[in-house]
């Protein structure tokens, strides 16, 4: 019954940039503190992207470093001008959490492949010309917690990371530019 409603709202023209290169830059984020993600918009209310990015970790001081990929679909609730939007997709990379670091060098604990369940909202500004700016803010789930090693050096692993027991906020800035 309610995929009716959905196909409903997803219907409409396609725009005339089907295609963008969308440019994140946050702290949290499924693509990582900086990253590229393509995004196809097949009808105004509706986009799918991937990307890539570096570094998903928190501590900017962290060892890990790495790349992050990510998938998200996402409704847009106005086809142009103002409006809002809401995601949600998964994610993976490489993740540590460092508990009292840089200053009192805590309990290491690293993810290789760490793998999120994301979801966000946002408030966005589309032009017709394909162009884009987007301000989002969202929340991240673990789903691999277990996945983990410990490198105690303070506390012998005792405490337990944030990311294995609650969602992690991650907000961010992202510019789309079209393609075609």
């Amino acid at each position: 019954m309610l995929v009716l409603p959905l196909i409903a709202a997803l219907a409409g023209e396609p725009t005339a940039h089907e295609w963008g290169v969308q440019l994140p830059l946050g702290l949290g984020m499924p693509t990582g503190l900086i990253g590229i993600a393509l995004d196809w918009t097949p009808t105004p209310k509706f986009t799918l992207e991937g990307g890539l990015g570096a570094d998903r970790t928190f501590s900017v001081l962290g060892d890990t470093g790495g790349f992050q990929w990510s998938f998200m679909p996402r409704l847009h609730l106005a086809d142009s001008g103002p409006g809002l939007s809401i995601g949600a997709g998964i994610s993976g990379g490489s993740y540590e959490w460092c508990d009292s670091c840089p200053f009192e060098n805590g309990d290491r604990w690293r993810w290789s492949q760490a793998f999120w369940f994301n979801f966000e909202g946002a408030l966005e500004y589309r032009w017709t010309s394909g162009w884009g700016l987007r301000l989002l803010g969202g929340g991240a789930k673990l789903l691999n917690p277990d996945n983990v090693t410990c490198e105690a050096t303070r506390y012998n692993c005792e405490d337990v990371a944030p990311a294995r027991q609650s969602i992690q906020p991650y907000f961010g800035f992202v510019v789309r530019v079209p393609l075609w």
